[in-house]
């Protein structure tokens, strides 16, 4: 299950695909606000949230420097 989530380009990714989705679902059938000001709240913070947890990855799991 792990190798086949990782393929899929991993948790955060799929987590994000998600939201994404369900949010164009919810807007496509008018149960958010016809401006569109919550989608692209939503849009907005799930990247920013996925771009935050990649960097954060990057940075903590950075191999020690050694001579």
């Amino acid at each position: 299950m792990r190798q086949m989530i990782e393929n899929a380009g991993g948790r955060r990714f799929i987590m994000a695909a998600g939201a994404g989705i369900v949010t164009t679902v919810l807007q496509w059938f008018g149960k958010l606000d016809p401006a569109g000001s919550t989608y692209a709240m939503v849009i907005i913070g799930t990247v920013a949230s996925y771009i935050t947890g990649n960097t954060a990855q990057k940075t903590l799991t950075k191999p020690p420097e050694g001579p």
